[in-house]
């Protein structure tokens, strides 16, 4: 029986240590591969031919399978099926459209001139005139959830971020907006001379009608508003006459087109296949991390005989306890233990992606470590950044003065407030006021500047009775031109000059005793 007890303790022995082996060999194969290749630039290189096999891409089709004419309505709709499911469920991707949005629209959009009907003795709008009332058709909550809104505002931009385009139906009738969402859209109608010219989209719609729970498919032709004089009665498709929608029109924008294509690329699809190789990064991190953390120490023994006695006793009860090795028994700890593994090396993948969208890693990570913890680095709107969502607010403004032209605001001005520092605007207005004192600009080029500053452009209406400093007509007025040096006391003249360019920053001459620029205040 002994006998017996002692071979199944060898055996139990010896499968422990064949486990620990495999173990050991496992780990060190791991950390040999790490260390050989470190991270080797192949795995950072865009091969164009390999893109699709960079991305899950069951039914994609890759930037170099693109025709003369970019992409089809096919593909613009794969993609836009893909980024839409990211934009759920990935938080890079998701981030980069939060950034994208905010940063477009900080500030809010601004929107001016715009007709109203005259007001009647109650104080109501007299409905029978016949001016538009423009504002009251911005104000329609129709349209209001579905285009000037802030929720309608948030799926405008999501829509160039996943689909490439926005579009809107607009109703001749009512002057309502609706939606025109890419998945809606079954065929074009194009110039026959330019393919990439679509003068109107055959929009396909599930059809309830009322009290009847299944749905009839409908299909209609709606023409751009920029080809309303191209409109026809009805299309031929397929050898199937089909009817064009007479008072309704298309307004929409695409972005990230190129001349002669008919669709444009939607913001993220650069970024997709490099968000799925930074997520792998990740993914494959942890499991070598998980795998350091199973084994952190390699014992060593001389002899069978060394083994069988005990390859090492370990005190337990909690950390910091001793291991106890036998006679020729070593314990040798790993060069891994207790590190993990080194994220910081995808870095680079994570900024590919953020160049594509056209963000700061800094921002799309919510990672400081990528500007070397700098806090103004991490809080600061870097400038290749803020130039590309300046770009898309031209977009924003010019579909909407679009549109509200359309509903009767021949003049009105929409406009963004631009990213300028407040120091930088203070700066700018001094800069205006010293070249208005010249007496060398009309008000129209002065207010013009002024107006620039707040992001306004389109007519300038100047006040009446406006005098013009330095001026022959304006010598009689002394609070207007003195004919000489400005006054430092109000008392004197009333004039108390220009502000200087310097104006606020220490001199030598901040302590004097005519110095108006210094607090008298002490902080306690």
């Amino acid at each position: 029986m002994a006998n017996k007890a002692n071979k199944a303790t060898e055996l139990v022995e010896t499968q422990q240590q064949v486990e620990l082996r495999s173990l050991q060999e496992a780990l060190n194969s791991v950390h040999d591969e790490l260390q050989n290749r470190g991270f080797q630039n192949e795995l950072l290189q865009e091969k164009l031919s390999n893109l699709d096999l960079m991305m899950d891409n069951r039914g994609w089709s890759s930037v170099s399978e693109y025709k003369e004419d970019g992409p089809t309505l096919e593909q613009v709709k794969k993609s836009s099926g893909q980024i839409r499911n990211l934009m759920a469920l990935n938080p890079w991707i998701k981030r980069g459209f939060r950034l994208r949005f905010n940063y477009v629209m900080e500030g809010g959009i601004h929107r001016d001139n715009l007709p109203q009907a005259p007001k009647t003795s109650a104080g109501g709008r007299d409905m029978r005139s016949k001016q538009p009332d423009v504002q009251a058709r911005v104000d329609n909550i129709i349209n209001q959830m579905n285009f000037f809104g802030a929720e309608a505002l948030e799926k405008r931009e999501s829509a160039f971020y996943s689909d490439s385009q926005a579009l809107y139906i607009g109703d001749d009738s009512d002057y309502t907006l609706r939606a025109l969402p890419l998945s809606q859209i079954t065929a074009e109608y194009r110039n026959p001379d330019d393919g990439s010219e679509i003068w109107a989209y055959r929009r396909t719609w599930d059809h309830y009608p009322n009290g009847s729970a299944t749905s009839e498919q409908k299909h209609e032709w709606i023409f751009r508003h920029a080809f309303e004089d191209k409109k026809t009665k009805q299309i031929s498709l397929n050898d199937e006459v089909e009817p064009v929608a007479q008072d309704k029109r298309v307004f929409g924008r695409t972005v990230n087109s190129q001349m002669g294509w008919t669709h444009g690329i939607p913001d993220a699809l650069a970024a997709i296949a490099w968000v799925k190789l930074y997520r792998d990064f990740l993914v494959n991190g942890c499991t070598v991390t998980a795998s350091m953390a199973q084994i952190w120490a390699q014992a060593k023994n001389q002899s069978k005989g060394g083994a069988e006695s005990g390859v090492a006793a370990l005190n337990r009860g909690g950390a910091g306890q001793i291991a106890v090795t036998g006679d020729g028994n070593t314990l040798t700890p790993l060069s891994t233990a207790g590190n993990a593994y080194d994220f910081e090396k995808g870095n680079t993948i994570i900024a590919a992606a953020a160049t594509a969208i056209e963000v700061s890693t800094i921002a799309m990570t919510a990672d400081t470590s990528a500007a070397g913890s700098s806090y103004g680095s991490a809080q600061t709107l870097d400038a290749p950044t803020r130039l590309a969502m300046e770009a898309r607010r031209d977009i924003h403004v010019s579909l909407e003065s679009e549109v509200l032209k359309w509903m009767g605001a021949d003049d009105a001005l929409v406009w963004f407030t631009p990213y300028t520092d407040s120091t930088e605007v203070f700066r700018d207005i001094q800069a205006i006021v010293l070249k208005w004192t010249t007496g060398l600009y009309t008000p129209e080029e002065a207010k013009a500047q002024f107006e620039a500053l707040a992001g306004r452009y389109g007519d300038i209406k100047i006040p009446e009775g406006i005098l013009l400093p330095n001026n022959e007509k304006s010598l009689a007025r002394k609070d207007i031109d003195t004919d000489g040096a400005g006054s430092t006391s109000p008392d004197q003249s009333g004039d108390l000059g220009t502000g200087a360019p310097g104006q606020g920053q220490n001199s030598a001459a901040g302590g004097g005793t005519g110095s108006n620029d210094t607090r008298t205040d002490t902080i306690s």
